[in-house]
């Protein structure tokens, strides 16, 4: 079950001033690594979608659909 306080009516892509705002935590880092493949799968998987919630879900579902996870038991 996903549950989510976000309503994808009520979205709208950053302003370049939200986005300047925030690009401390939209950049890459050592924990979350960004290059030229992964931004290629992420444009392939969000596709034409504009609306952040509905793009943020397809980067989800894909993830999801597309990585395995496991955890060792102790």
């Amino acid at each position: 079950e996903v549950r989510s306080g976000a309503d994808p009516a009520k979205a709208k892509p950053l302003s370049p001033g939200e986005r300047a705002s925030m690009q401390h935590y939209l950049a890459p880092n050592k924990y979350i690594p960004i290059n030229a493949e992964i931004r290629q799968t992420a444009d392939k998987v969000v596709g034409g979608e504009t609306n952040p919630v509905r793009a943020a879900r397809r980067i989800y579902d894909w993830v999801i659909a597309n990585t395995d996870y496991w955890a060792k038991d102790p």
